[in-house]
């Protein structure tokens, strides 16, 4: 395994670059199984993402499970990442799928303020929310990861609640959302999802 703090998001001559969630699923799933085998949570780190999800899914099924991405993909739109959908685009999705497959519920993944607000408002007592660290704006700054360290956010606790997102993500009903690392972590951690649907919408 190679980890490099310089490199943002996985590499293409690695296999697990974003764009594998629209050309190759056998890719995916092999490094899946990779995970499965090689990958495990310590016992302090498992108690905590399962006590999490017992806290905000319990036992509530028919869950769809949406990751929205904001901030610096937004304000900054930085070259070369993966443009992210509007926020209304995938609120519209959501409203989607789930009338046409039956879910009950819409857990978030977002670490944006507004886009937390705006799914609030349209989803009301059906929304769930895993409680992770959210961000209003930029602030002056490029990356994401510029400001957490300059909010003093890059702690331990805030780690664990976005580990658990990501968990949560994996075990819901059916995904949707923009093309991430994080849509890559929560895919790989996954079983299979029922209904599943990434928006391809190339690169800043």
């Amino acid at each position: 395994m190679i980890i490099s703090k310089n490199i943002q998001v996985p590499q293409k001559k690695y296999g697990i670059h974003v764009n594998a969630l629209h050309s190759d699923k056998i890719l995916l799933d092999k490094y899946r199984d990779y995970y499965k085998r090689y990958i495990h949570f310590n016992s302090l780190t498992r108690k905590f993402v399962d006590d999490k999800y017992c806290e905000i899914i319990g036992t509530k099924k028919h869950i769809l499970g949406v990751l929205a991405r904001g901030t610096d993909y937004l304000d900054c739109r930085p070259k070369g990442h993966p443009i992210q959908p509007d926020p209304c685009e995938i609120i519209n999705k959501a409203k989607e799928v789930m009338r046409e497959h039956g879910y009950e519920y819409l857990f978030l993944a977002t670490e944006d303020q507004r886009i937390y607000d705006l799914f609030k408002i349209h989803f009301g007592q059906r929304l769930l929310f895993s409680g992770q660290k959210l961000l209003s704006g930029m602030k002056g700054a490029k990356f994401i990861s510029q400001l957490n360290s300059k909010e003093g956010l890059n702690q331990k606790q805030d780690v664990l609640n976005y580990l658990a997102t990501l968990h949560i993500l994996s075990r819901c009903d059916a995904f949707i959302g923009g093309c991430t690392a994080g849509t890559i972590g929560a895919y790989m951690m996954a079983d299979g999802y029922e209904y599943e649907y990434f928006w391809n919408l190339g690169c800043y």
